[in-house]
């Protein structure tokens, strides 16, 4: 009996169908998600703009093989391992003092505030959401974090991928993503108190509350 072989795809063939398929596929919507996702990893604007480029560079260069399934998931994995080898290198150089994230403004730039969690709406679990996470404090707060944290850190609590998916995008196994996002949380730890004090203020602001009388927690008396 003879077992008739298909012949497999040459690299200008599945080039052609990659353009096709990028085409076809949002273009604009995965370049906004991605430069979103790229920029919380590296503080940068410039490092994010490369990045997203060379990202696509390499899906039309070496597409990967299943070209049917969604393009998203390679893409952002391509992105989160140029944005931790781009850290790993900063890190690297000599600074004269600390390294400072260059800030964007978000009113108005479609590349921050169009890109969406895995979610079509934010998870309640989620714990920054999209604008809180390009600002100058949080940003700084993640320069204390490995690349590995960051990554983690961004897909679970800033866009909402599960720990299943972000094992997946990273290449790790899920017991090292829950370790390495614990980790990443309790570094946090700081930012989040400082967070929560900021917004208690705000929150007394807007109320015209008395921070210091009214807002003051309540504490229990000791019998």
């Amino acid at each position: 009996m003879t077992v008739e072989r298909f012949p497999q795809p040459t690299n200008v063939e599945l080039q052609s169908e990659a353009i096709m398929t990028i085409s076809a596929q949002t273009y604009d919507n995965d370049k906004r998600f991605l430069w979103g996702l790229c920029y919380r990893m590296t503080g940068s604007a410039t490092d994010a703009d490369d990045i997203v480029q060379d990202t696509f560079v390499r899906a039309l260069e070496k597409p990967p093989i299943n070209l049917e399934a969604p393009l998203r998931p390679w893409l952002v994995k391509v992105a989160l391992n140029l944005s931790r080898d781009q850290l790993r290198r900063r890190r690297r150089r000599e600074y004269f003092g600390p390294w400072l994230p260059s800030p964007v403004v978000t009113e108005g730039d479609s590349q921050l505030e169009l890109d969406e969690p895995t979610a079509p709406e934010m998870s309640p679990v989620a714990r920054y959401d999209l604008h809180e996470s390009v600002t100058l404090a949080f940003l700084l707060a993640l320069e204390a974090l490995t690349p590995a944290q960051r990554a983690v850190l961004l897909l679970r609590d800033v866009f909402d991928y599960s720990t299943s998916e972000t094992a997946k995008t990273l290449q790790m196994t899920e017991i090292n993503v829950k370790v390495t996002l614990h980790r990443a949380r309790r570094i946090m730890s700081a930012y989040d108190k400082d967070r929560a004090v900021t917004s208690r203020s705000w929150k007394c602001s807007r109320s015209g509350a008395n921070v210091g009388q009214r807002c003051r927690p309540r504490l229990r008396r000791r019998r």
